[in-house]
């Protein structure tokens, strides 16, 4: 072979990039990867030895099991709550503050919405790994007059609604085969009240829902205040 025909094919030649080195931090954000694109009961050591280019096997050096690497995602996610901030900064009164923390949560459970039963699992150590995000909401609760167990009632009922509103989400993105319309207007005969809820799952997305969800807690709330000043003894 000539050095014509031989040159251009070695002087345009470009390796190809070096892999990342593997290591366990590397491993487990590709779980929360797959997890996130694909479901937490698609994860298999597998897929991720795949994900990551390498053999399943190479992936025990770092990490025992498949266990090890949810566990591993678990914490990832707690990490990312310690990170976690509202758009915007605590104002002090506890309504906003409220709203707040619920946006900003509701949010992060976006991020990772097949991964929310993670978010589920061991709440001691989700509440305590965000401890900075969640203390401005309990000390304007407290502020307004609260006793410290109902503002700790109050941010718990909040987490509570907006992870269950998001498991939902997840759980049911689409109507499986949606109603015609001379079915709805069959219920709306006889049930017209019934018809229109039925109607209203098309034009209403789930997320008025949830914005309607939290004003009542949020007016619940304000009752239960009002009626703890207004009893004997009440501020």
């Amino acid at each position: 072979m000539d050095a014509y025909a031989a040159g251009p094919w070695v002087t345009d030649h470009v390796p190809p990039r070096p892999r990342p080195p593997l290591d366990r931090r590397r491993i487990l954000e590709a779980a929360l990867r797959l997890i996130d694109e694909h479901g937490l009961g698609e994860l298999s050591m597998r897929r991720l030895g795949a994900e990551l280019g390498v053999q399943a096997m190479s992936l025990y050096r770092y990490v025992p099991s498949k266990q090890a690497v949810i566990e591993g995602v678990r914490q990832l996610i707690f990490d990312e709550l310690a990170r976690l901030r509202p758009a915007q900064a605590a104002t002090g009164h506890w309504e906003e503050d409220l709203f707040v923390m619920a946006r900003a949560f509701r949010d992060a459970c976006r991020r990772h919405p097949h991964a929310l039963s993670l978010f589920a699992t061991d709440v001691d150590r989700a509440y305590a790994a965000a401890a900075r995000f969640y203390e401005p909401a309990l000390a304007a609760l407290v502020a307004a007059g609260f006793a410290p167990d109902d503002a700790v009632d109050a941010v718990r009922t909040v987490t509570r609604y907006v992870l269950a509103t998001e498991l939902l989400v997840a759980a049911v993105t689409t109507m499986r085969a949606p109603l015609e319309e001379d079915e709805i207007g069959a219920v709306e005969a006889d049930h017209p009240l019934v018809g229109h809820l039925v109607r209203s799952l098309a034009d209403r997305p789930p997320d008025i829902l949830e914005e309607t969800g939290l004003q009542v807690l949020v007016a619940g709330l304000r009752d239960r205040l009002a009626t703890a000043a207004a009893a004997p003894g009440g501020t």
